[in-house]
């Protein structure tokens, strides 16, 4: 178990003032999308942020808007999940975004997040998908910059956050069916969503 010190060594001082407010409010417009599509709530694991803003910080410093850390010793998103719950969650699929609007209202610096995730596919489809369940994330926000990191997670059997993944064992025959062929069946319930939203 890390100290608290040695936590407090790792966090930089400008994030240690961030507040989790644009998180929250990300997460909020997130779960309107996805209850218009009929799915389940995206929950944040605010405890374990610090994984997302390990990743924000090496951005801001290096400028690599990269999935991958080089030089350090948490290369991957798992590997800084991993690391900073302690082994509680592991991740398998982490988005980023970022951009150079200057932007002072809330509502709009999380908009252009999401509206930048969702116009990649597969960072939608991460965004939105069905069996994402949870998730840890971090935002960075200056007049000259704003960079979104989220990792979605999975809880450790055995702990607290299990509760938040989705499991074959006690799904539904509905929810079976969701995932068989869940790429497309995300993409045909996106559609629809976006159809009854421009009506």
């Amino acid at each position: 178990m890390k100290s608290l010190f040695t936590i407090l060594l790792l966090i930089p001082v400008n994030l240690l003032s961030q507040n989790t407010n644009l998180e929250r409010l990300f997460i909020e417009r997130v779960n309107e999308i996805r209850t218009g599509m009929g799915y389940p709530p995206l929950f944040l694991i605010e405890e374990y942020r610090m994984a997302s803003y390990n990743h924000v910080d090496y951005i801001v410093k290096t400028g690599d808007i990269n999935h991958t850390q080089k030089n350090t010793n948490l290369p991957h998103g798992n590997n800084r999940v991993e690391y900073f719950s302690d082994g509680k969650l592991n991740s398998n699929c982490e988005i980023i975004t970022y951009n150079v609007y200057n932007l002072t209202n809330d509502t709009m610096i999380v908009d252009s997040f999401i509206d930048g995730f969702l116009s990649s596919k597969p960072h939608r489809y991460c965004l939105l998908s069905y069996s994402s369940r949870s998730c840890v994330m971090a935002i960075h926000h200056t007049s000259k910059e704003n960079i979104c990191v989220v990792n979605f997670t999975r809880g450790e059997y055995g702990t607290e956050y299990a509760k938040y993944n989705y499991s074959y064992l006690d799904a539904t025959d509905e929810e079976n069916e969701l995932t068989k062929n869940e790429m497309e069946v995300f993409e045909r319930l996106y559609n629809e969503y976006l159809l009854k939203e421009s009506n």
